[in-house]
């Protein structure tokens, strides 16, 4: 691993990358030493836990397959780097539909953790954009990006986010209440 910085691992639509450091400057005034454990309930890519890097986190987001992307990498992130090596040396046009077509099938929602992960990480890095979207009937719908060589996945990155950043951090897959300012159910 060349350096200790992580970055998101997805591109996601309502990301803080790009205004990382504004956020920033107002989330720390609140974050100190005394802080156990840093709270984010519309997790997406990741940007501000990544920067901050508290020793203690608790994400959560409605979207169960970006979930099970991170929840892969803590626990599975060799069997989800060798997938996601083989879908990147499949990548054509072809595959891209044909894996995007996947949720349409019944077994879709059996497919192994791993499997699915690598799926979501693939369409993210090859669709136009790194727009995740889905239609009425919950498929995702994005279509190909116009890539010549995308990158698909960062080893050194992955491997940090499992031993690293984590290795303390809690996953939530639930709706949040506006009511009571978190997520709707106990995670």
């Amino acid at each position: 691993m060349k350096n200790n910085r992580i970055t998101p691992i997805l591109k996601w639509a309502g990301g803080k990358t790009q205004i990382k450091n504004i956020i920033l400057k107002e989330i720390e005034k609140y974050f100190d030493e005394e802080t156990s454990t840093y709270y984010e309930p519309f997790f997406g890519g990741g940007a501000i836990l990544f920067s901050l890097l508290p020793k203690k986190a608790v994400i959560n987001d409605i979207n169960s397959e970006l979930i099970n992307v991170y929840k892969t990498v803590k626990y599975h992130s060799e069997d989800l780097i060798r997938k996601t090596e083989d879908y990147k040396n499949k990548d054509s046009e072809e595959f891209y539909y044909d894996i995007r077509a996947w949720d349409r099938e019944e077994s879709f929602k059996k497919l192994n953790k791993v499997k699915m992960a690598a799926r979501t990480i693939y369409l993210n890095k090859t669709c136009y954009n790194g727009l995740y979207r889905v239609n009425q009937s919950g498929f995702f719908n994005t279509p190909r990006g116009k890539y010549v060589n995308p990158g698909i996945y960062n080893e050194d990155n992955i491997k940090k986010m499992c031993f690293g950043q984590l290795k303390n951090t809690s996953f939530g897959n639930q709706k949040y209440n506006y009511k009571i300012g978190k997520p709707a159910h106990r995670f």
